[in-house]
């Protein structure tokens, strides 16, 4: 297992618990015998600038696993409700305008803290379909929200920024329907 920063991907030294065994701290790389079954890490950085971590795995009979975990730091992530999609969709959904709506006053508050901040604005997808067209439509949802917000409620265009990540950080597993759901996303982050 390695512990990297999601920015840099430079190694992190964290405390790594798994399971019911005694924590761990990790400068470099961890390697551990498990039992099969299912296991629980949770990792928490020595830098409290990093969100900490938690995800659930298990391991089959034979099975080597291979884990980097990328530890976001807690600053930049803005935390307002998520804006979710339908499957292969860029459209906002209705009941997301009010989400939207509601998130505009702490959008201005940050904003206003700098000439120099600005937000981006993350689409996400879950795995069904290709890299390259996941890539254009979280791109497109990114826009879609972002598009919104100008349009609506006047926000400077040049301080929201989209980009668009695919399936390439989901929030959920894609092996269920429920998760890939919380995978068709818009999500903010805040850039300085």
């Amino acid at each position: 297992m390695t512990i990297l920063d999601m920015e840099s991907k430079e190694p992190v030294a964290a405390e790594v618990s798994i399971g019911t065994l005694e924590p761990e701290i990790v400068t470099e790389k961890l390697e551990k015998t498990l039992a099969v079954g299912s296991h629980t890490i949770k990792v928490v950085a020595e830098d409290k600038d990093y969100l900490p971590y938690e995800r659930n795995i298990t391991i089959e009979a034979g099975e080597t696993l291979e884990i980097e975990i990328a530890l976001g730091k807690k600053e930049y992530k803005l935390v307002l409700p998520k804006v979710y999609f339908e499957t292969d969709k860029f459209e906002i959904k209705p009941e997301f305008y009010p989400v939207l709506d509601g998130a505009v006053k702490t959008i201005n508050t940050i904003l206003s803290r700098g000439s120099n901040i600005t937000i981006e604005v993350q689409g996400h997808t879950d795995n069904v379909n290709t890299d390259a067209y996941n890539l254009k439509l979280s791109k497109e949802r990114a826009n879609a929200v972002k598009n919104y917000l100008v349009t609506k409620h006047g926000i400077e265009s040049t301080r929201l920024i989209t980009k668009g990540y695919g399936e390439s950080k989901p929030a959920a597993s894609n092996d269920t329907e429920e998760g890939r759901v919380k995978n068709r996303r818009v999500e903010f982050l805040i850039l300085k």
